[in-house]
């Protein structure tokens, strides 16, 4: 008796390209308020905004500040994070999102420190 032997090929024409998040850089830093400057993701728009907010670096998640969000109409936006400590330590991250609420992957995390008060 022969053995049945089946061979199952798999072709990907077109497949999707790896969706990745806003690229975010630091900007101007002072005791209160920090800006980030995104770029938008390169796949899987069109995106309206971006969200993103600022942990104390080592400290509990759920205290994280969330900044309000703002426009993501241009190729470089610059959103701003008000409400923060002074000398104080953040990872920022921020996330675009469309119109429908479906977010993109967050984007590389960036570190700062406020300034001390005035």
């Amino acid at each position: 008796m022969c053995a049945s032997v089946h061979h199952v090929f798999l072709i990907f024409l077109n497949p999707a390209p790896p969706c990745s998040g806003p690229t975010l850089t630091s900007g101007l830093v002072n005791s209160t308020v920090a800006s980030a400057k995104l770029s938008l993701p390169s796949v899987g728009g069109p995106w309206s905004r971006y969200e993103c907010s600022a942990c104390v670096s080592g400290a509990n998640p759920a205290n994280c500040k969330t900044a309000p969000q703002c426009a993501a109409g241009a190729a470089i936006t610059t959103c701003l994070l008000p409400g923060l400590t002074p000398s104080t330590k953040y990872e920022v991250v921020c996330v675009a999102a469309k119109a429908d609420g479906t977010k993109s992957p967050p984007s590389n995390a960036v570190l700062i420190t406020t300034e001390a008060a005035p």
